[in-house]
């Protein structure tokens, strides 16, 4: 016979199992029960309405366009219903449940699994079937700003497409998820991607997102910059700010931002020549001005003055720049003559006379230095300055 200790200690683990197995009991019990209670919901012409969140992610366009036509018809009435769905979440009991499988039957721990995965695919629907109302009410922004740090990536990046739908009214609370430094990675990308999408209406979260061009993370910044190029103008003075920055990547991701904004960059050119300290750094930034912004008076003037560079790759960035610019290079016409008389190096003339016949009738005054050319040794130079005198007339 075992030793009363042995029995007590038999005694005790009987009772401990009995006491876990009855409280799992307890805890499937009332999950059924909330299950049940859920699956009382809202129909429309017949149909659950969650059944009609789920088509707007079918393969098929037909059943995808009843979908959303069906809620075009809903309208706001069931954006009460969509926002309990996108607030559904595993409990903490089903949460631990399913990391302890050794406590529960396997067919009860699948069971758990299904349903949350199900909840999963359910908030993810909700998500995109708010996108439908975005435009008619603002009542799902709280819920859809949560939903950016969902465990599940495609319920938070679809959260963040309902929300670049939604537009300017979404702008201060994505702003917010950017400005908050413990927020998950996911959510940050969500909510930049979002505002990429939405775009010039995006303006005040600018001082936000010219945060994020330090951040140590590639994509972060990479979104961040055509963000803030996508904003434009209303950009550009933060940008330009951002130029003056002692950190080197912060002062080229602005760079890459202003490049990306086009003609709305022009009135940072003054900025962008003064974070100039290397010749490559000087080659980076006319690069952006000659390509980009050629046509400004600030940028004619910075690229004219660069043709007296000594490096050939900055005065040959000038030239070609210049060229783009069209007849308002005529503007500097003194100095693009005197490149194709004087500059030593072949290509650097040869776009020069190529500037010059971009000028047109405005380049006449040019046609003696063009007609000197002709005797170029580089035969490069002499074709690009025959083509130059057939464009520029032979008289004013």
């Amino acid at each position: 016979m075992g030793s009363p200790e042995v029995a007590h200690s038999r005694t005790n683990r009987s009772r401990r199992k009995w006491w876990i197995g009855g409280a799992l009991f307890l805890i499937l019990f009332f999950l059924l029960l909330t299950w049940t209670f859920q699956n009382s919901e809202p129909e429309f012409n017949g149909r659950p309405l969650s059944a009609w969140a789920a088509d707007l992610n079918r393969t098929n366009v037909v059943v995808r366009q009843a979908a959303t036509a069906a809620f075009g018809a809903m309208g706001t009435n069931a954006v009460p219903f969509l926002i309990s769905m996108l607030r559904e979440q595993d409990s903490r009991a089903e949460q631990w449940l399913m990391r302890q499988p050794r406590y529960l039957p396997a067919k009860a721990h699948a069971w758990l699994v299904k349903r949350s995965t199900a909840r999963q695919a359910r908030r993810a629907s909700a998500a995109l079937a708010l996108s439908v109302t975005a435009k008619q009410t603002t009542a799902g922004l709280p819920a859809l700003i949560r939903a950016l740090s969902d465990p599940d990536l495609e319920v938070a990046a679809t959260a963040g497409q309902t929300l670049a739908r939604m537009g300017r009214p979404a702008v201060p609370d994505l702003a917010l998820v950017l400005r908050v430094t413990n927020q998950l990675a996911s959510a940050r990308i969500a909510a930049l991607t979002a505002l990429v999408h939405i775009g010039r209406e995006a303006g005040p979260a600018t001082p936000e997102l010219t945060s994020l061009l330090s951040d140590p993370d590639s994509r972060t910044t990479q979104l961040a910059i055509e963000a803030l190029s996508r904003i434009g103008r209303p950009a550009v003075p933060s940008l330009a700010l951002a130029l003056r920055s002692a950190n080197l990547q912060v002062r080229t991701n602005a760079l890459l931002a202003l490049a990306h904004a086009g003609s709305a960059a022009a009135e940072a050119i003054p900025q962008m020549l003064q974070m100039v300290s290397t010749d490559d750094q000087k080659a980076l930034v006319l690069s952006v001005v000659a390509n980009v912004l050629p046509m400004s008076q600030p940028a004619r003037v910075a690229l004219a003055e660069a043709l007296q560079d000594q490096p050939t790759d900055v005065r040959l960035i000038a030239v070609q720049g210049l060229g783009r610019a069209g007849k308002d290079a005529a503007a500097v016409l003194p100095k693009l003559i005197d490149v194709l008389a004087r500059d030593p190096e072949e290509k650097v003339r040869g776009y020069a006379a190529l500037a010059l016949a971009a000028c047109g009738e405005r380049g006449f005054p040019a046609r003696t230095a063009l007609s000197n050319a002709l005797r170029d040794d580089s035969e490069f130079v002499r074709t690009s300055a025959r083509y130059a005198l057939n464009k520029i007339p032979e008289s004013p």
